[in-house]
């Protein structure tokens, strides 16, 4: 059985961080998303403290997301760094194990080339560790939320919001404005038919109420039914 050596611990390390960040990166852009569909909804609603107050969260979630989005980028980088030293460390225990068969026909040589270059790999090494040391340290706790910044996202919220109420009102006021015509229109229609109805209805009484006695009311009644309308 292989015995884990410290480079197997600090790799699996490395991986078990690398995956604990990949899981917190998903789970922030999630909340960034949820937040910003809050705030929409909150300006649709016209809720300026709720709207406000999910912005900031946004604007809070998104540096902590940029944080760990930056820390993702460095262990990388490390495991990169530790899986190639891994495998230069096996590369140069092989060369080892060829320098000890040529120790005995070419030792001097040999040991110095073995001493130069694990002091090699020594000075990288540390200073690799240096590079990583002070990039860790430059990563800072970042500033706070942008005050004026989501006031403007807001500000930009609400107007978008109020063309879309006010497009809203004209279309509505159109179709009632089109209604209302249609209405006169019929109404209109009625009267002019109602009019004439009445006066059909007048001529047809006039006629019923003249005798056929003469050829004068005769006449008259010919008259009447041709002013009737059919």
């Amino acid at each position: 059985m292989t015995p884990i050596t410290e480079s197997d611990t600090a790799i699996a390390h490395l991986k078990s961080v690398h995956l604990s960040l990949t899981q917190q990166i998903a789970l922030l852009t999630t909340q960034s998303q949820i937040y910003t569909t809050k705030a929409r909804e909150a300006t649709a609603r016209k809720n300026r403290i709720l709207a406000l107050s999910a912005l900031k969260s946004r604007k809070l979630t998104e540096a902590a997301l940029s944080k760990r989005t930056d820390a993702l980028s460095q262990i990388e980088a490390v495991l990169a760094a530790v899986e190639q030293a891994a495998s230069d460390a096996e590369i140069i225990q092989s060369l080892e194990g060829g320098a000890k068969a040529l120790d005995a026909l070419n030792r001097e040589i040999g040991g110095i080339e073995r001493v130069e270059r694990v002091m090699e790999r020594v000075r990288e090494g540390v200073e690799g560790v240096e590079e990583v040391g002070r990039a860790i340290a430059e990563m800072g706790a970042g500033g706070g939320v942008d005050e004026e910044e989501v006031l403007e996202e807001f500000d930009e919220m609400v107007r978008v919001e109020e063309e879309r109420q006010e497009r809203e009102r004209m279309a509505k006021e159109e179709a009632e404005r089109k209604v209302m015509e249609e209405q006169e229109r019929e109404a209109k229609e009625n009267a002019e038919r109602k009019k004439l109805e009445e006066k059909h209805n007048g001529l047809v009484e006039e006629l019923k109420n003249v005798s056929l006695t003469g050829p004068e009311e005769k006449e008259q009644k010919e008259m009447i039914e041709e002013a009737i309308p059919a």
